[in-house]
């Protein structure tokens, strides 16, 4: 599966993508981020994506000007839940003070919010990573209940508190390309792709926002 949104496009977790996610992940700019900063084998890797490469996660390779820029995740879905948590890293450092994260992190979550039907999602952040406790405020995400003496904190974001702090997001977007689109391979059409849009995508498009085009690669 593709989505498209923003100018960024996302595609499904693939096994041909696990060594250069590897090759981040135990990179000291990622590393320093996460509460298990240790090694990674490519056994390890493999033996992750074979636990995780199922219909209740979402993995995506994120790309951005024909680059790949960085890994996203949505994890814990299920047909009878309307929430997920998510997580997010990119390991182009020169996008970091750019705009490119908020658009993405917009199409990620307009994506469960707008054209699924999520209504809540979580974020688990290390209390000492304060540029992505900001960012994820920016997005309306809001510190739990009993969580300051956490060193890893967990963080909600409603899609009320979203559709709140978009209208002032988009102000400072230039140029904004949101056409959203969801692209099923061959491969995904007889299982995935009806499980996806029968338990996820909403029928209809909420107002003020563009529709969601779906397509089936030939």
């Amino acid at each position: 599966m593709i989505y498209e949104n923003y100018d960024l496009r996302f595609i499904r977790l693939q096994r041909e993508h696990l060594e250069l996610v590897r090759y981040w992940r135990n990179h000291p700019s990622i590393t320093q981020f996460m509460e298990n900063n240790e090694p990674i084998t490519y056994e390890a890797q493999l033996q992750w994506f074979q636990k995780v490469n199922t219909n209740e996660n979402l993995f995506f390779i994120a790309e951005y000007d024909n680059q790949t820029i960085g890994l996203i995740s949505g994890k814990g879905f299920n047909q009878q839940k309307t929430v997920g948590e998510g997580g997010i890293f990119i390991w182009e450092q020169r996008l970091l003070n750019t705009l490119v994260p908020v658009k993405l992190s917009m199409a990620l979550i307009e994506l469960s919010f707008i054209y699924c039907r999520f209504e809540h999602a979580y974020a688990h952040i290390l209390k000492t990573n304060k540029r992505a406790i900001q960012f994820n405020k920016m997005l309306g995400y809001q510190l739990e209940p009993n969580q300051e003496k956490n060193f890893n904190q967990l963080y909600k974001l409603t899609k009320e508190n979203y559709l709140k702090k978009r209208k002032i997001l988009i102000r400072g977007l230039n140029d904004l390309s949101n056409d959203p689109k969801l692209i099923f391979s061959k491969e995904e059409k007889d299982e995935y792709m009806p499980y996806f849009l029968k338990h996820f995508i909403r029928s209809t498009s909420p107002p003020n926002f563009p529709k969601l085009i779906i397509q089936e690669n030939a």
